[in-house]
């Protein structure tokens, strides 16, 4: 997940007429936030010191994300004006990006793969997926206390669900299976095993 937003940081100014573009990323399963790598691990300054730095009145990020190699390129429109009595100008920001190397900072918020569950019952002892990034075929492998109904869902970055299926009964103690990730664009994607109303959510990246 990435947030962005407008913001003045030159010092001395308390009226925000001097914005630039800021962003953080999320990530739902790691729980950890990108740092601009630095001491004080500030957000990312996306539009310093281009030819509309501190001047980004309004910007929209666009809510598809390109991803590829582990790289989430985030595509920005800022509307820009040098001037407020003329015409705005739109420009666009096209490879302002994240890598799984950025999400470096905890969060410290409860992790997605605990969302719903009973921490009683705990009918799930261990949940992977491999090869992890996938590119035609991914296995899951878990390892369950006791028999139960297994569904597993697959989302993408904006929750929609790309695939479900019902793996019917399954045995106490670990089992695998596999399914086909060959229709599935190239990008991260969220996946969810549920047994008897426990989730375990891991993140499966697809080449």
């Amino acid at each position: 997940m990435f947030f962005t937003w407008n913001d003045t940081q030159v010092t001395g100014d308390v009226n925000n007429d001097q914005p630039d573009v800021f962003a953080r990323g999320f990530d739902l399963v790691t729980n950890k936030i990108t740092s601009d790598g630095s001491a004080t691990n500030h957000p990312d300054d996306v539009t310093f010191l281009s030819d509309i730095f501190t001047q980004c009145y309004y910007q929209c990020a666009s809510p598809i994300v390109f991803t590829a190699n582990n790289q989430y390129t985030i595509p920005i429109c800022v509307e820009w004006w040098s001037d407020p009595a003329a015409d705005v100008t739109f420009k666009y920001v096209p490879d302002f990006s994240y890598t799984d190397a950025n999400f470096t900072i905890d969060a410290y918020n409860p992790p997605v793969t605990e969302l719903g569950m009973d921490q009683k019952k705990n009918d799930i002892t261990s949940v992977s997926i491999y090869p992890n990034p996938v590119k035609d075929l991914a296995n899951v492998s878990l390892t369950l206390k006791q028999s139960g109904n297994v569904i597993v869902d697959v989302t993408n970055m904006l929750g929609q669900q790309v695939l479900s299926m019902d793996k019917g009964n399954m045995n106490a103690g670990s089992s695998q299976f596999s399914f086909s990730s060959s229709n599935l664009p190239s990008g991260v994607y969220f996946v969810t095993v549920n047994i008897n109303g426990e989730k375990f959510t891991h993140k499966m990246i697809v080449k």
